[in-house]
């Protein structure tokens, strides 16, 4: 049997850790949510562009729903109400966590979830 990915992840933005915790089932609808209301439910067009800037929109929105969900300390240190705020320069350095330390730990527990239980 395949171990477990951790139930939590830990990642540093400026000078403060941040530790978060797999969603739950009512904050993974709420992420998933949260992407139409941003994009106005043409996310799926969004994440479907060829170019560098809708992919680059797609992870800010992904990164944006996901953080706002489970992490909302992070915003409340950055001293915005929304992470929509930051300068696209700023927000770069977010993103990059996501992408990077994030989204591949997501992955893992999605390919999980999407798994035949075994019997």
């Amino acid at each position: 049997m395949k171990a477990l990915p951790s139930k939590s992840i830990t990642f540093k933005v400026l000078e403060n850790d941040y530790t978060i915790n797999f969603p739950n089932n009512g904050q993974f609808i709420e992420i998933e949510s949260m992407k139409s209301l941003l994009t106005r439910d043409t996310y799926s067009s969004i994440s479907a562009g060829n170019s560098i800037a809708s992919q680059y929109a797609r992870y800010s929105v992904d990164a944006i729903s996901f953080l706002s969900t489970v992490c909302p300390q992070l915003r409340k240190d950055l001293k915005v109400d929304s992470f929509s705020e930051l300068a696209m320069k700023s927000f770069k350095k977010i993103l990059t966590i996501y992408i990077k330390t994030i989204l591949p730990w997501m992955v893992e527990w999605e390919n999980v979830l999407n798994a035949e239980d075994e019997e």
